[in-house]
C-alpha cells in the first residue's frame, strides 16, 4: 500500500498577522501540494478552474466558487490555472457567537456564491492591502463574519427564514460594516439602498440579532480597543471610532466591556 505524503504544516505564526487576519490575492499555475494549517480558510475562485483536494477527495472548482477550510484538513490543488482571493484566520478575534460555533463547523464547497459574498471578499482585500492594521483588522473581521453568515446561514444566522441574497439589506449591512466610523443613521441608509427606516429597523433585527443602533456601537467599540491598546487617547479614540460624545462613549464602552475606556487601557499597558 502506497503510504501518504507527509502533508507541509504551517502554524499561526507564519503568516504575519494570522493571528488576526490575513487577505491575500493569488494565480496558482501549478500543482500546489497538500498543506494542513492552524487556522482557518475561506477561499474564492476569482477566474480559472482546479481540482481540489481536501483529506483524500478531490472536487473540481470553477469560477464563483468557494472553499472553507478548517484548522488541520489536509488540503491542496492539482491540473490547476486560477485566481484567488484567499482569507485566513483564526476565532481569536472573532465575535462570541463565531468563536462558539466555527469550532463544530466542517469544511465545505460552496459553488457559485452571490455577488454580495463576492464583494465581500474583494473589499476584504483592498482593504488589508490599503489601509493602517488598526482600521484594517476590525474591517475585515466585520467582512469574514458577513461572509460567513452569507455562506451558512443555516449555521450562524439570527434569521433562517431569512434567504440571503443580492438585496439592499446585505449591501447596507456591508456598508456598514466597512464605514462604522462614519456618520451613520437611518436617513443615510434610506437614501443610499432605498430601505424606509421602519423596514430597515425590523429586517436588520431580524438579520442580525441586535438594533442597528446596539450594532453600530459594538464595532465602534471593536475599533476602540485596538486603538486604547495602541496607546490612543480616550478623547482621541472617541472620536475616530466615530462617536460624537465621550460621554456615550464611555457609556457605551463600560456597558460592552464592563470597564471605562481609561482602564481598559491602563489594563493593557
Amino acid at each position: 500500500m502506497k503510504r501518504m505524503p507527509m502533508p507541509k504544516y504551517y502554524e499561526t505564526k507564519t503568516f504575519e498577522n494570522i493571528n488576526e487576519f490575513s487577505v491575500s490575492c493569488n494565480l496558482v499555475r501549478e500543482k500546489y501540494s497538500v498543506h494542513q494549517h492552524e487556522y482557518y480558510e475561506l477561499e474564492l475562485i476569482l477566474d480559472g478552474e482546479a481540482v481540489h483536494n481536501i483529506n483524500g477527495e478531490s472536487t473540481q472548482l470553477s469560477k464563483g466558487d468557494v472553499v472553507f477550510i478548517t484548522p488541520m484538513d489536509r488540503h491542496g490543488f492539482e491540473n490547476c490555472l486560477f485566481r484567488t482571493i484567499t482569507l485566513h484566520f483564526s476565532t481569536t478575534y472573532l465575535s462570541p457567537m463565531f468563536k462558539k460555533v466555527l469550532p463544530i463547523c466542517e469544511n465545505r464547497i460552496f459553488r457559485g456564491v452571490n455577488q454580495v459574498t463576492k464583494t465581500y471578499f474583494d473589499i476584504a482585500h483592498k482593504i488589508f492591502m490599503d489601509e493602517n492594521a488598526n482600521n484594517r483588522d476590525v474591517k475585515v473581521k466585520n467582512l469574514v463574519e458577513l461572509i460567513l453568515l452569507e455562506l451558512m446561514p443555516d449555521i450562524f444566522d439570527n434569521s433562517k427564514d431569512m434567504p440571503h441574497t443580492n438585496d439592499s439589506l446585505s449591501e447596507a449591512i456591508g456598508f456598514i460594516n466597512v464605514n462604522f466610523t462614519k456618520e451613520i443613521d437611518l436617513n443615510s441608509i434610506e437614501r443610499l439602498f432605498g430601505l424606509s427606516p421602519s423596514y430597515f429597523s425590523r429586517a436588520f433585527k431580524k438579520r442580525t440579532g441586535k438594533t442597528f443602533v446596539d450594532y453600530l456601537a459594538e464595532k465602534r467599540i471593536d475599533y476602540a480597543k485596538k486603538l486604547l491598546m495602541s496607546g490612543e487617547r480616550v478623547i482621541d479614540t472617541c472620536y475616530e471610532c466615530g462617536f460624537t460624545s465621550e460621554r456615550n462613549f464611555s457609556r457605551r464602552f463600560k456597558e460592552l466591556c464592563g470597564v471605562s475606556p481609561a482602564e481598559y487601557a491602563k489594563s493593557k499597558k
